[in-house]
């Protein structure tokens, strides 16, 4: 059975990971150490460290959560789109619109991630780069079943503009950022279809 955290009902391990994501996205990876995890989780060091030996494999937890929780968020999205491959690309556009115009949006935490560890070998870089290159190939696949002219440079491109909207929304406001994204992104699919 799960240990739980005295504060919550949730699994100790949930519950660590709550707080880690809390603070890793709000405030980096680096401004914030293990210590300052275990005294707002209100945890012994003993119980974050059952769960996570160190602070690599914290933040191996939670960017693979975060993994979880974008793919999960856009696969139910996309379930509300109809199926055919135009809709669903469309979908993926819409689904990134939303999640920038949202107030809590601070970035992306793959993004954020690689901007703090220029070590190629640490453990966050192959991270962000499989979540990055799947997002990327998911809209390709799209494209080429669209079919639209040249999927892959398509691909690459929205994939950039995601890239720069997400950028964008930590120093500009949500909305017009969402706004600004979704009329590009629009606009380069449409440029794809009427060729």
């Amino acid at each position: 059975m799960p240990r739980k955290s005295a504060a919550t009902d949730k699994p100790l391990k949930e519950h660590i990971l709550d707080v880690a994501d809390r603070l890793f996205y709000g405030q980096g990876l680096h401004a914030v150490g293990v210590d300052r995890v275990i005294a707002e989780a209100k945890i012994a060091k003993t119980s974050l460290y059952r769960y996570f030996p160190s602070k690599d494999a914290l933040i191996r937890a939670y960017l693979e959560r975060r993994h979880q929780q974008f793919w999960q968020s856009l696969e139910a999205f996309l379930l509300g789109c109809d199926p055919e491959p135009m809709a669903q690309l469309m979908g993926v556009v819409d689904f990134m619109a939303q999640l920038l115009a949202k107030a809590d949006c601070r970035g992306c935490p793959f993004l954020l991630a690689a901007s703090e560890f220029a070590d190629i070998n640490h453990v966050s870089r192959q991270m962000v780069v499989d979540h990055k290159s799947g997002l990327r190939d998911r809209i390709a696949t799209l494209a080429q079943t669209a079919p639209l002219s040249e999927p892959e440079p398509l691909a690459d491109q929205l994939s950039m503009l995601i890239d720069g909207g997400l950028s964008q929304v930590r120093y500009l406001e949500n909305e017009p950022t969402s706004q600004t994204f979704k009329h590009a992104a629009t606009a380069l699919i449409e440029r794809r279809s009427a060729v």
